[in-house]
């Protein structure tokens, strides 16, 4: 079970508190994500490839594996000289979570030890690799094996390091030089559950075997 702080009057209060209280909401958070919904994009994140050949990632919404937000609220630029530097006509591009620590102290408030911060930014960052046929973009090959049906009853993951990358589509080069956007194979939030109720109940939707877990 989890422990929250629980507060009462002149109690002695420390980083450390409040460093719990913000984690036990976060993985609620997360928690919630994945056990209602199969992760995936939420919203948006199309990827688009302008007549004058700009490359861009649009604004949009999705949830990795283990329940963390990835929230692009502008569009992100993709160098032209991707297929260059990747080696590749085809570049799949994904989005995965990140986070830096970021806003340090105001003068005389910091403490003595060097790299005290007191934001953490989360963030989203682009993951550009060769095309692989064989790569399914619902079992990340970067995710480990036990992960891939992450239990919510587990506590996800915080860290960058746990990485889940979630696939928006591949680019594609062609004789030319002329880039393309494929959009085939992302994944997308679904319903974990067996059927759908109206508001009024005067409708209810029965999901298959097939359709649970939003993996039809």
């Amino acid at each position: 079970m989890e422990n929250r702080v629980n507060y009462y009057e002149r109690q002695f209060l420390r980083a450390q508190d409040f460093r719990d209280e913000q984690a036990y909401h976060i993985a609620m958070r997360r928690r919630h994500a994945i056990a209602q919904h199969s992760w995936g994009i939420a919203r948006g994140l199309e990827l688009l490839v302008e007549p004058e050949g700009g490359v861009f990632v649009q604004p949009g919404l999705a949830i990795d594996g283990y329940g963390r937000e990835l929230l692009l609220p502008e569009r992100r630029a993709i160098s032209a000289t991707v297929f260059d530097e990747i080696g590749s006509d085809r570049v799949n591009v994904s989005l995965y979570y990140g986070r830096v620590e970021s806003t340090p102290p105001r003068p005389g408030y910091d403490e003595c030890e060097a790299g005290q911060f007191t934001r953490a930014q989360e963030q989203v960052n682009l993951r550009l690799v060769r095309a692989d046929p064989e790569a399914d973009p619902r079992c990340p090959r970067e995710v480990p094996a036990g992960d891939l049906d992450f239990n919510p009853a587990r506590r996800p993951p915080d860290s960058p390091l746990a990485g889940w990358p979630v696939f928006v589509g591949q680019l594609v080069r062609d004789a030319a030089g002329v880039a393309s956007a494929l959009t085939t194979g992302r994944p997308y939030v679904g319903l974990v559950g067996e059927a759908i109720l109206t508001p009024s109940r005067r409708a209810r939707v029965f999901l298959s075997s097939a359709d649970w877990m939003g993996r039809n």
